[in-house]
């Protein structure tokens, strides 16, 4: 029996939730809650991530409407940073006996993290026998959980066999995995590195799959000396733990040059393990704040404005561009990186 799933607030990721909802497994969406004083009550989830709209409407917060749910994923939204609304809805659900699911951000937010304890058993890396691809944001706030899920819908529409592991929480709710917490524990590098391999390794042999996708939230690099981003760190030790075969890049609009991709792939294929030939461009802009120099503003804007940059602007020979919410250009990205694997790896069934 399916059980119902309500999400909180409205981010990238939740939208992304409800935008996919026909591809969760054993859960039904519900409801997408937003603030009532954010006065989107009615509007569909295109208004926040900015994609085609999928008849799916954001709603106002009310504690009554939680008895239509069973459990309850709260993100974090950097533009709701009192936590007061946050505790108030975790306090609602749970009076109410509701399961309750915390983002990872929230989580460190809200110091309700936990972390569970892996041994190592063997100091050594692993092969993984089946191709890996990569989905690596080099930002925040780059619809880095939609590439992730359209990327899974093509391959198992394809009749592949998919083990994955997602960049949030909200990937136990589509039947795939989330980054294990030991991966935020305070273990150096060395041993997550190895942890992780063992942990994958493990993955595959359980599930048999006959692609593998893994992903971080964390960017692969820092913005600045004052905006560190994670310092690329967690990326790092995924890569190096599972060597990819093929990196997805997400990054914010803009208009790059074909000088800025090559450097880029060249980062990935010294810092990560392999070149990244696919970038998903968002369809968001940031800029640095002007009265905080240690934070970034973003703007949504339309997919089609940035599918019509990519087409009119940055046509390369060498690398694969598209943006995610636009169907047809994910569609004909990922069909082209499914001929790269099947051509080049053996294992691609």
């Amino acid at each position: 029996m399916h059980r119902k799933l309500a999400l909180f607030p409205a981010t990238k990721n939740t939208c992304a939730v409800a935008r996919y909802a026909t591809s969760l497994v054993d859960y039904d969406l519900v409801s997408l809650f937003a603030p009532s004083f954010l006065r989107i009550d009615g509007v569909d989830v295109a208004h926040v991530d900015g994609g085609s709209p999928v008849q799916f409407a954001i709603s106002d917060f009310n504690p009554d409407k939680l008895s239509e749910c069973d459990v309850i994923y709260v993100d974090y939204d950097e533009n709701l940073s009192d936590l007061r609304i946050y505790r108030e809805v975790v306090g609602h659900a749970e009076k109410t006996g509701k399961e309750v699911i915390l983002s990872y951000q929230l989580s460190q937010k809200l110091k309700k993290q936990t972390l569970e304890s892996v041994p190592i058993k063997d100091d050594l890396l692993y092969d993984i026998p089946v191709p890996i691809i990569a989905v690596l944001p080099n930002g925040l706030c780059t619809g880095q959980f939609a590439v992730e899920l359209a990327l899974r819908r093509h391959f198992v529409d394809k009749g592949y066999k998919v083990a994955q592991i997602g960049s949030c929480e909200a990937s136990s709710f589509f039947g795939f995995y989330t980054i294990p917490k030991f991966m935020y524990s305070s273990w150096d590098a060395y041993d997550k590195t190895i942890v992780f391999n063992h942990f994958v390794r493990e993955t595959v042999k359980r599930t048999q799959p006959d692609l593998l996708i893994i992903s971080s939230h964390d960017p692969i690099m820092r913005y600045s000396n004052k905006m560190l981003s994670g310092l690329g760190v967690l990326p790092y030790i995924m890569c190096n733990a599972v060597r990819p075969d093929a990196v997805i890049i997400s990054l914010h609009h803009g208009t790059y040059t074909e000088d800025f991709f090559e450097k880029l792939s060249l980062y990935c294929h010294y810092h990560l393990g392999c070149p990244a030939g696919y970038f998903n461009v968002a369809n968001v802009i940031s800029s640095p704040d002007a009265g905080n120099d240690r934070k970034l503003d973003y703007l949504t804007i339309e997919s089609t404005f940035v599918m019509q940059n990519i087409q009119q602007k940055m046509t390369f020979d060498d690398f694969t561009l598209f943006t995610a919410l636009i169907e047809e250009s994910a569609t004909q990205a990922y069909g082209i990186l499914e001929s790269e694997l099947t051509d080049n790896i053996q294992t691609m069934k």
